[in-house]
């Protein structure tokens, strides 16, 4: 039976790619005066895992580190939400994210991701990603309030520094071109991590 993932909240605010170009001046001002954004306060290189040719998808573990959730991976503080079934525990073989057919835009898949941040972790984070297995790329949208809507496609997501003594929870979209082995990197003020789910059709 098809998990449905339920939103909470937060907001993500979303960043388009390459919007963060202007270089940083010696006062930590952006070169048109403005303060930098979080994006390029976190904006570290990318360091997606490879998989050799024929090699299993390495996927990251799996569990329950919000009662307020399903599946979620990681180690944290943020934590991808994507829908797993049933007791299907990443990095289990049937651990797959389902994509549907209703999920389908085109040629690309629209996935349903909530973004859980654990309440240790107050400050800013900033989400980007691949395919690593074919190499593809990952794209992102933030759900809209009308009905069936959705916001531009943009190539990472920024979520903002709050601090709520609890959970955040932040619905997003996960574009995704089809089946495949992908990886996430969170960066935030103390920690960057990679976190790989494979992806297949329904």
């Amino acid at each position: 039976m098809r998990r449905e993932i339920v939103g909470g909240w937060f907001v993500l605010l979303v960043l388009a790619s390459g919007c963060s170009g202007n270089e940083a001046t010696s006062n930590g001002q952006a070169a048109s005066g403005r303060k930098p954004s979080v994006a390029s306060e976190l904006h570290r290189a990318l360091q997606l895992p490879t998989v050799a040719p024929g090699a299993a998808c390495p996927r990251t573990a799996g569990g329950l580190p919000s009662p307020d959730v399903a599946i979620a991976l990681g180690s944290g503080p943020a934590y991808p939400v994507l829908g797993f079934e049933g007791d299907h525990v990443p990095p289990s073989p049937k651990a797959v994210v389902p994509l549907y057919a209703d999920e389908r835009r085109g040629s690309v898949y629209w996935h349903k991701t909530l973004w859980a941040v654990d309440p240790a972790y107050d400050g800013p984070v900033l989400i980007r990603g691949a395919g690593i297995d074919p190499p593809q790329p990952m794209r992102f949208a933030e759900p809209s309030a009308a009905p069936g809507g959705h916001r531009n496609e943009v190539g990472e997501l920024e979520m903002p520094a709050q601090a709520s003594g609890s959970w955040r929870y932040g619905p997003s979209i996960t574009i995704l071109p089809g089946p495949g082995c992908y990886a996430f990197q969170v960066d935030g003020t103390t920690f960057s991590k990679v976190i790989v789910f494979e992806a297949a059709r329904a």
